[in-house]
């Protein structure tokens, strides 16, 4: 398994689920290499299904992108692996700096005797 198989493999069952909800398709029946026009899946369905991908995953990605060389949801998923930051996971992003902000606390010198008046 290459690098990019490595980084496309945790974003291609969101990107199924997505697809698949957006479809209609429960995402186990749905086929990652299956074109989204075999989908059914005409502009206007594609530009809504934009909408959602960058709603989910922060990213813009141009419609003319998905009439070219992204027309399955595989190719969806590499392409966001390859042009979206790596995600923070929410817990992390949400832990308080204690550490850091003990340090600050300790390190701050204190006067030893009250400012004169």
């Amino acid at each position: 398994m290459n690098h990019e198989e490595n980084t496309v493999e945790p974003l291609l069952p969101e990107v199924v689920a997505m697809v698949g909800g957006y479809f209609d398709i429960r995402p186990e029946a749905l086929d990652p290499g299956v074109s989204f026009a075999e989908l059914g899946a005409d502009s206007m369905a594609l530009l809504g299904m934009l909408r959602l991908v960058e709603e989910r995953f922060g990213r813009k990605v141009p419609l003319r992108q998905l009439l070219g060389d992204i027309r399955t949801p595989a190719a969806l998923a590499a392409h966001l692996a390859a042009n979206t930051p790596a995600r923070t996971p929410p817990e992390a992003a949400a832990a308080p700096a204690t550490d850091a902000v003990i340090a600050a606390a300790v390190d701050v010198p204190q006067p030893l005797a009250p400012a004169p008046l």
